[in-house]
């Protein structure tokens, strides 16, 4: 990764919560995450954050709230994270890649059509 969590944190000039650098350290270390922390506690910067420090192609949020969703998507666009909601984009959308968080619901996530065309991305961008 090169830069410590420590010094990637502090490039972002942000101030996270013990909560916050635990769950973007898990997640910067491959490790699978599930982060459940109260309404307005900052679980955005978990994804932003691990969005900017890992450059990674794409992350996907897992939401029941489309009303978030809505928000956070304008947030990201105006603060120049290219962001979707899954169940609006085409197939031809998905496989352009032109975005760095996609929001979805569990359902959508899990649909046929997603996981072959995510599975299709994972093996072509290892």
């Amino acid at each position: 990764m090169g830069a410590s969590l420590e010094e990637s944190i502090k490039q972002l000039s942000i101030d996270l919560k013990q909560e916050q650098e635990l769950a973007l350290k898990s997640l910067l270390e491959s490790k699978d995450l599930l982060a459940i922390l109260p309404t307005g506690f900052g679980k955005s910067w978990i994804y932003e954050a691990y969005a900017s420090i890992k450059n990674a192609q794409v992350v996907l949020v897992v939401t029941p709230l489309t009303s978030i969703i809505k928000d956070q998507i304008a947030h990201l666009n105006r603060s120049g994270i290219p962001s979707a909601k899954l169940s609006v984009l085409q197939h031809e959308d998905l496989n352009a890649c032109k975005f760095k968080i996609l929001f979805s619901s569990a359902e959508k996530a899990l649909t046929n059509e997603f996981t072959s065309l995510a599975e299709g991305q994972l093996k072509s961008n290892p």
